[in-house]
């Protein structure tokens, strides 16, 4: 739980540009405020439930869905402003790196090609 958030799931290295990991599972994803509201919710009257506490009171307690839980969300990073040209730049490099492997796969392939039609069972790699 020290390098991963326990509400939302996700790691540390997430948070570091905005705000940091210690305020997001203080502020956000506080697992004791999410345990404090299920026990409210579990002990309310059902007729004193607005509809957003009946609603999740179904969700949480009665059916155990999951689903209510932010897994792999945060507010805190939808939020966040996003470089295109950094991203642009990670794009650019990675299709670099692939179009070299590409182009080392297809070196090795015309290889054993051409040993195969020499007769060579064993080509030198």
């Amino acid at each position: 739980m020290l390098d991963t958030c326990f509400i939302c799931s996700l790691s540390r290295h997430e948070f570091d540009t905005v705000g940091g990991f210690a305020k997001h599972v203080r502020k956000d994803h506080n697992m004791w405020a999410y345990l404090y509201f299920a026990t409210v919710l579990e002990n309310t009257i059902a007729s004193e439930r607005n509809y957003h506490e009946a609603y999740l009171y179904k969700m949480f307690v009665e059916d155990r869905d999951p689903s209510i839980f932010p897994v792999h969300r945060s507010m805190r990073l939808s939020t966040r402003k996003v470089n295109v040209e950094d991203i642009l730049a990670k794009v650019v490099t990675t299709q670099g790196h692939m179009q070299q492997e590409l182009d080392r796969q297809f070196d090795a392939l015309r290889g054993l090609l051409r040993a195969r039609r020499a007769g060579d069972p064993q080509p030198a790699t």
